[in-house]
């Protein structure tokens, strides 16, 4: 959980910064660095967090990543909802995963619901 969070807040300061934005992977790796900085000298155990969050090896990682590509996912079908517009580019280059079953469900609800 803690995990999850981090990360939210982390993006609440750097931004959801996504391949359609157009910054490097490097830029993007540098200003992800710096907000955990800020964390990092108030709480240790953040910068822990975030550095196993980068490394993506353990299951709680590898679930945090995998609820953070289904969040824009859940976001990108909201507003296909709410706009009336079909947002095929955040669906077609998702690559959730298929390895945690709660996750593959929600997904396959919301594909259920796109194709109606």
């Amino acid at each position: 959980m803690k995990m999850g969070l981090l990360h939210d807040v982390q993006e609440s300061i750097v931004g959801d910064i996504t391949p359609f934005c157009g910054v490097s992977d490097e830029k993007k790796h540098d200003l992800e660095m710096k907000a955990a900085e800020i964390f990092a000298a108030q709480q240790p155990e953040m910068k822990e967090l975030f550095d196993e969050y980068e490394a993506n090896t353990t299951q709680e990682a590898k679930f945090v990543h995998d609820c953070d590509k289904l969040d824009m996912l859940i976001q990108a079908w909201i507003y296909e909802q709410q706009q009336g517009v079909k947002l095929d580019q955040f669906f077609e280059h998702c690559d959730l995963p298929k390895s945690f079953d709660v996750l593959i469900q929600v997904r396959k609800e919301i594909e259920k619901s796109r194709a109606k």
